[in-house]
Order: C-alpha cells, then sequence, then structure tokens
C-alpha cells in the first residue's frame, strides 16, 4: 500500500506556466485525517491524525514542508502510529526536485531519503540521485514532471477545459516514487465541506480533481509503460486557482481516508 505521508501533488505551489501565468498563495494548511470508508476484507477499523503543510517563495523556486502524524487500529485491535516528514523544494523553471524524507512506525524508522532529481532539456532524459541511503541512480524518461509543474498542468487543465490529464511524475519520496498520473478534472458546482475554512475560499475558481497514480517503480530504462489495471492509490480534492486544496479523499481501495482543512494561514508574499 503507498504510505499515506505523501501529499505533495495537492499542496504543490508555483507562479508560473509557458501558457498561463498563475499566482497562487504560500500558506500553511493544518488538516484532520479521519477515516471516510473501509472494506471488510481492508484490514483497518479506525483512521485519525493530523497533517501540517507549509509552503513558501525562496524567490528561485518553492520549499515545502510537510509533518504527518496518524494512528491506525487494524480489525485486530491493533494500533499502528505513522509519523511522516517530508521537505522538498522545487526550482522555479521545475526542473529540479531536492528532498529529504523520513518515516516512522512506532517510533521506528521506516524509510528515510536524502536526494535530487534533475531533467534535461526538452526530449531530455533526467537523473535521480541519493545522498542517503547509498542507492543506484535512476534514469527518469524524457517529459517526466515534478508535482510542482504537475500540479500547473491541472490549474491549466481546469482554467482551459481540459478534462483530462496523462504525466509520468517523480513526486520525491524516493526510489519508487515514479508514477504514470491520469487526472480527471471537472467544474466544482457545490461549496466546499470544510467548514471556515473552506468558506474563505468562496470567491475563488475551483475545479473538482481526482488523480489515479499507477506505480511504475524504480525502473532504470526509458521505456513508457501502460498502467493498466488498478492504480495503487487516488486523490480526490477541490483544487482552488490560488492554490489551497480541500474536500481531500485519499482512496486505497480497501479503504479511504478524508482530509479537512481545519486551519488555513496566507503567508507574505516576498518575491
Amino acid at each position: 500500500m503507498r504510505r499515506l505521508g505523501l501529499f505533495a501533488l495537492v499542496f504543490a505551489v508555483t507562479t508560473g506556466s509557458a501558457t498561463h501565468a498563475v499566482t497562487l498563495q504560500p500558506h500553511i494548511g493544518v488538516y484532520d485525517l479521519s477515516l471516510l470508508a473501509a472494506r471488510s476484507d481492508g484490514g483497518v477499523r479506525e483512521v485519525s491524525g493530523r497533517l501540517a503543510i507549509e509552503i513558501t517563495d525562496s524567490c528561485d523556486g518553492f520549499a515545502q514542508t510537510q509533518r504527518m502524524l496518524l494512528r491506525m487500529v487494524n480489525t485486530d485491535g491493533r494500533e499502528v502510529v505513522s509519523d511522516s516528514n517530508h521537505v522538498t523544494w522545487e526550482s522555479r523553471d521545475g526542473k529540479v526536485i531536492r528532498f529529504d524524507m523520513k518515516s516512522t512506525v512506532d517510533g521506528k524508522i521506516d524509510e528515510e531519503y536524502v536526494g535530487r532529481a534533475e531533467m534535461g532539456a526538452e526530449g531530455q532524459t533526467g537523473r535521480l540521485t541519493f545522498a542517503k541511503p547509498d542507492t543506484p541512480d535512476i534514469t527518469l524518461i524524457p517529459g517526466t514532471v515534478f508535482p510542482t509543474q504537475h500540479f500547473i498542468d491541472l490549474i491549466d487543465a481546469g482554467r482551459t477545459g481540459v478534462g483530462i490529464v496523462n504525466r509520468r511524475v517523480y513526486d520525491g519520496s524516493g526510489p519508487s516514487g515514479i508514477y504514470d498520473t491520469v487526472a480527471f478534472l471537472g467544474v466544482a458546482r457545490d461549496p466546499s465541506r470544510d467548514g471556515e475554512a473552506g468558506a474563505r475560499l468562496a470567491a475563488e475558481k475551483a475545479w473538482r480533481a481526482r488523480v489515479a497514480y499507477f506505480a511504475v517503480g524504480p525502473s532504470r530504462n526509458n521505456e513508457k509503460t501502460d498502467p493498466g489495471g488498478l492504480p495503487e492509490y487516488e486523490v480526490g480534492f477541490r483544487l482552488h486557482e490560488n492554490g489551497v486544496a480541500t474536500d481531500i479523499v485519499l482512496d486505497y481501495g480497501t479503504f479511504s481516508v478524508r482530509g479537512s482543512l481545519r486551519r488555513l494561514e496566507y503567508l507574505p508574499k516576498n518575491c
């Protein structure tokens, strides 16, 4: 199952793209996490937790700090507590991502990766390298995008009425963070369910988005893959034009988790 700690797609931020100027608001968002639905054979009985995201403009790029603490109770009564920390920086041109991520389960380190990825010129491959642990480099096929650029593409699609966006994405979560994604977008006509925080965004143009993630794995060749079958996970959310997401649903097939925005603080734009 995909780790629960990564929401890179939802909370990426940028200021521009090749086709439309996009001005988004650096912010802090705090989300309550809860179990939305579970299949009887899914093995999950309870989910509760908190997700905090801080996005800042570093002028030459954007930094994001994400912390998620999650408590899960299995159907056999066993409790599992996970703590995920994910720090990334992405260049303004979308060509470079640096990442530092660490996750623990019941206080013991589960995963820890530090590294960077850089794409070449248009039509050229990219390279994913690791400073920690000692992991072989991985080639990224031409056209691979990082979460910020993926987010730009979704906003442009919403603005122009394009309903489907297909991208190869590397999300900065280690060697397994390579996905072929399919996103579906539509106009968000209903109000946000996220209470007072959601009401603050009522004047913002918004779209309903659902993105399916098909795992590619640490492939070291440059061949495209046909996702086929079922996605590893899906993310549904309301995408606001200023870069804030509400009404989040993480769907893992056997169970789904809701993320409800409880606190929203806008940060100054210093660049």
